[in-house]
């Protein structure tokens, strides 16, 4: 079983949330963003050629989100994030 390589950064975060990761090649990865009141932000799909994505949330209002990595199909990682 591989190991997941997952970052989210900086969290805080002020507009820009920077998301490094790798995935296996036919890996599907995806990242949601959710509100706590669970109303899903963002759905991102993630290539499995890229290593990173850059994230704009200057819309997002101030506060805290939770956010969800799958690798197929599967939850992978989740956190919390904090939007200055």
């Amino acid at each position: 079983m591989e190991s997941i390589s997952f970052t989210v950064y900086p969290n805080p975060v002020n507009d820009i949330l920077n998301i490094g990761y790798s995935l296996a090649e036919k890996d599907i990865a995806s990242l949601r963003i959710y509100n706590l009141e669970g109303k899903e932000m963002k759905n991102l799909q993630l290539s499995q050629w890229a290593t990173g994505v850059s994230i704009d949330l200057s819309n997002f209002s101030k506060g805290t989100y939770l956010y969800v990595y799958h690798v197929n199909g599967v939850i992978e990682k989740t956190g919390k994030l904090i939007k200055l």
